[in-house]
């Protein structure tokens, strides 16, 4: 009888004293974080790597990493996430809804996925053109929700000076007819790609598509890896060989007449850099035009 008594004044005291604790450490130090003895979670790391790039969005991952300072494991239930670019928001609403359990005395990471539609960038990039600026402020606000009494949520705030990243462009600017017939034909596209970054790098992988009216018509591979150094350009030669009777027939009607029909030209690569941000980067580009347009680039070849 005693032993039970004992034991139940023991929960009661326990009880009371962890609650008493809690009430302490919200009314005192939470108000005045800077004063709060109570050991946090810290920011460890944090890191971007842009992952694709094409003219419609940039895509990118964030590595988040927290370290643990605590004796005791802890688990994140969520976490909420907002970014800017030189005070630009361009990730309002982000959220990882997957647990993230960080072990006593220790790091865990996870990684956020960032999606930036390229027509927000606009004016952040026509802003550091215009200034010759090659970096932006980045902003990250983070909070970490935890289902703990004594720590329901944690955010933190870090700022940091990236570089810019603009779109590299391509363009034809030379069309050479090898050969031309109802058979078969080669077409020899002279396209200069231009790096407008600060950033040198070399892409391999590289792969292309020439389409006519949404149909595509050819594509093939350039199977060697491209040096293109920073605010430079340089020119591939791209070789269409056409094989298809109906294909030939349209190309050349279409070349003859100065048909005003569209053609794309999609060019593909992936990046190869000592910049973390940048490595291993799948950049898409598109041209396109009209076959008056492609007749001129002929032309011009002709004269040159």
């Amino acid at each position: 009888m005693r032993k039970t008594i004992f034991l139940s004044v023991l929960v009661i005291v326990s009880v009371s004293l962890i609650f008493l604790f809690v009430w302490i450490y919200k009314t005192k130090f939470i108000k005045n974080d800077l004063q709060n003895p109570f050991p946090h979670p810290l920011l460890k790391d944090l890191s971007i790597q842009i992952t694709a790039l094409s003219a419609k969005q940039t895509e990118a991952r964030i590595k988040l990493c927290v370290e643990n300072v605590l004796p005791v494991s802890l688990t994140f239930d969520s976490l909420h996430y907002r970014i800017f670019i030189d005070n630009l928001e361009v990730v309002k609403n982000g959220s990882y809804i997957k647990s993230i359990h960080v072990g006593a005395r220790a790091n865990g990471c996870i990684y956020l996925p960032m999606t930036v539609y390229n027509e927000q960038l606009i004016s952040v990039l026509n802003k550091h053109k215009s200034i010759h600026m090659d970096s932006a402020e980045y902003l990250f606000q983070l909070t970490l929700f935890a289902d703990i009494p004594i720590l329901k949520q944690k955010t933190f705030e870090i700022k940091k000076e990236l570089p810019v990243i603009y779109m590299p462009e391509i363009a034809i600017k030379h069309m050479k007819i090898d050969s031309l017939n109802f058979k078969k034909g080669t077409v020899e596209l002279f396209v200069e790609l231009k790096n407008p970054n600060t950033i040198s790098f070399k892409f391999d992988h590289v792969a292309y598509s020439f389409s006519v009216e949404g149909n595509e018509w050819v594509k093939g591979d350039i199977p060697q890896i491209i040096d293109l150094r920073s605010k430079s350009d340089t020119i591939l030669d791209v070789p269409l060989r056409l094989a298809i009777g109906e294909i030939i027939k349209t190309f050349f009607r279409n070349l003859k007449n100065e048909n005003s029909s569209s053609y794309q030209f999609h060019l593909s690569f992936q990046i190869e850099s000592e910049n973390k941000m940048i490595e291993g980067t799948k950049v898409t580009l598109i041209n396109s035009g009209t076959f008056k347009e492609l007749k001129k680039a002929a032309r011009d070849m002709k004269s040159d």
